[in-house]
């Protein structure tokens, strides 16, 4: 029951809040429905002094929604997800931030089993 009201969730906020993008791996692509957020990320040196603040748009997608060549994959560094607004389009790299990978499921099931969504950590490599 819980599984299934988590999945009601995701499907709902996809079609609420969600925006189509292209997800492409080399010549590969696909188009898909993803939730943009962002993760702040605070750099500092050896002496603990702030040297920069990095933005990272993080992209929440359905595992399932991520074929490419007929096969469902998982996110990999330099893939790229481009979003289209007003003829201008948005180039997003998937990349790693400090301490994390460059994506991870945001729930497992105790079986291990992917549910619930992915969230890609990129950075914005192509502006309009």
């Amino acid at each position: 029951m819980l599984t299934a009201g988590i999945e009601w969730l995701r499907d709902t906020l996809l079609v609420e809040e969600g925006v189509t993008v292209t997800y492409a791996r080399g010549a590969n692509s696909v188009s898909l429905t993803a939730i943009a957020g962002q993760t702040h990320v605070e750099l500092s040196d050896d002496l603990g002094s702030l040297s920069e603040t990095d933005r990272y748009i993080d992209w929440l997608i359905k595992p399932t929604s991520l074929i490419i060549s007929s096969v469902q994959v998982e996110p990999r560094k330099g893939d790229t997800i481009t979003r289209t607004v007003d003829g201008d389009s948005h180039v997003y790299t998937v990349t790693e931030i400090p301490g994390a990978e460059a994506w991870r499921y945001i729930r497992r099931s105790l079986s291990g089993k992917a549910q619930g969504m992915m969230r890609i950590h990129t950075l914005l490599t192509s502006d309009g």
